[in-house]
């Protein structure tokens, strides 16, 4: 079922190659973007942070069709509680989590400084995860998932090849923890970044 659903992305991917080539656009853009967090819950420290790439191209005024390469890594150490007890044992949860995404971007209005847009695509990911806790073995948990996603964002021109990017994003996602099923549930994530026009 991964095998196809990989397919099914790859021929979303060239399909989009295929108009590329051809129609006339009127832009092609190159993003960067990222985010870093830092917390503290209870007895233990959350640490976050993620990078982003990606592509798109201008479908007339109004839409674009855009590809994103996402890269996520995430730590939480500390205490935790064992459930129905008084005690604590140290733990330590590695996450590494990589997205590419496909989506179609409408642009609600097109100002000179000022652009605000949402989107909507296709997300697949694949999630590794190492759990560590104090006198137990390692664990590895590596599971591939796929899901729509979609959000919103504000693009504010710099000057004539560079704007600011600010995206609110929410996708489908899994989250697992040690000897229990994968879970389905919805990630966000908000990110800044630069975008160039060629």
């Amino acid at each position: 079922m991964t095998v196809t659903r990989m397919n099914l992305f790859l021929k979303a991917v060239a399909l989009s190659i295929t108009l590329l080539s051809t129609q006339s656009f009127a832009a092609v853009k190159l993003s960067l973007s990222g985010s870093r967090s830092e917390s503290n819950a209870g007895y233990q420290k959350i640490q976050s942070g993620a990078a982003s790439a990606g592509f798109s191209l201008d479908l007339g005024e109004n839409f674009m069709v855009g590809y994103t390469h996402r890269q996520e890594l995430s730590s939480t150490v500390g205490y935790q509680q064992i459930e129905g007890t008084q005690i604590f044992v140290y733990s330590k949860t590695l996450s590494h989590v990589t997205t590419n995404a496909l989506d179609l971007t409408l642009i609600l209005y097109g100002g000179e400084i000022v652009t605000p847009f949402i989107f909507a695509g296709l997300a697949i990911k694949h999630y590794v995860i190492d759990t560590m806790a104090a006198g137990e073995s390692p664990q590895r948990a590596s599971m591939p998932h796929y899901g729509p996603q979609g959000g919103a964002g504000l693009s504010i021109r710099m000057s004539q090849k560079f704007s600011f990017k600010l995206t609110y994003t929410l996708t489908d996602g899994v989250k697992k923890l040690p000897g229990e099923d994968a879970e389905q549930t919805i990630d966000t994530y908000t990110q800044m970044g630069i975008t160039y026009a060629l």
